[in-house]
């Protein structure tokens, strides 16, 4: 019995994972299309500081100095974020859902990889987000 239960435990366990990181990967996301915005609307100066305030305001406050900074130490490296976020989408297919939130996070975590930031932290994505051909710049 007790291996049935390391078995479920491991099992749970992945499937927990799967879901902690979808919400990760949505959270840094929504940051950064927060920052896209802010930025489209002339308040570059004070939207990082309005945001630390408010329910994403721990994501702001752990990622905030790598974008500040341009650095992006990992401690999530964002390839693995990426892989996540794809398992994630897989299954949700295979659950016959239609997780649209984690498919826009996976196709912006895609996107960055692409650009090689794979080795990064995750919250490289979002200068993939704010500094991208959407915003009239190359990243």
């Amino acid at each position: 019995m007790q291996a049935a239960a390391g078995v479920e435990f491991v099992i749970t366990g992945a499937a927990m994972k799967l879901v902690v990181n979808s919400t990760l990967g949505a959270a840094i996301v929504a940051l950064g299309e927060a920052l896209m915005l802010g930025q489209s609307l002339g308040l570059e100066r004070v939207v990082l500081d309005v945001l630390e305030s408010s329910p994403i305001g721990p994501t702001v406050c752990a990622k905030r100095s790598n974008g500040e900074s341009g650095r992006y130490p990992p401690s999530f490296k964002l390839n693995l974020a990426d892989k996540d976020l794809r398992l994630v989408t897989e299954a949700g297919d295979t659950a016959g859902l239609d997780l649209k939130s984690a498919r826009a996070t996976r196709a912006w975590l895609d996107e960055a990889v692409d650009q090689g930031k794979g080795d990064l932290d995750f919250s490289a994505v979002v200068a993939t987000i704010t500094e991208g051909p959407q915003r009239g710049q190359v990243s």
